[in-house]
């Protein structure tokens, strides 16, 4: 299971560096690569690691509500 979720974010990365290719077709695949050694970031790891804090900002905000309904619920059955 953990390899398919690689598989498909690797997918999703080479699916945005394409994008990126095709909206700048002018840059060069040298420009990348200068890019990637003076960030020192790889843009496939750089996608990754956003997708990973919107998961991780999602799963934040669902434990929230979940723990606002349990308060809730527990308040009313206090109440009755």
């Amino acid at each position: 299971m953990e390899s398919d979720k690689n598989v498909m974010l690797a997918s999703r990365a080479d699916d945005v560096l394409l994008c990126l290719k095709q909206r700048f077709p002018g840059l060069s695949q040298t420009t990348f690569d200068a890019s990637k050694i003076q960030y020192h970031k790889d843009f496939g790891q750089a996608i990754l690691e956003s997708y990973s804090r919107v998961l991780e900002s999602l799963a934040y905000n669902i434990v929230t509500c979940i723990d606002d309904v349990l308060f809730a619920d527990e308040a009313t059955r206090k109440i009755a």
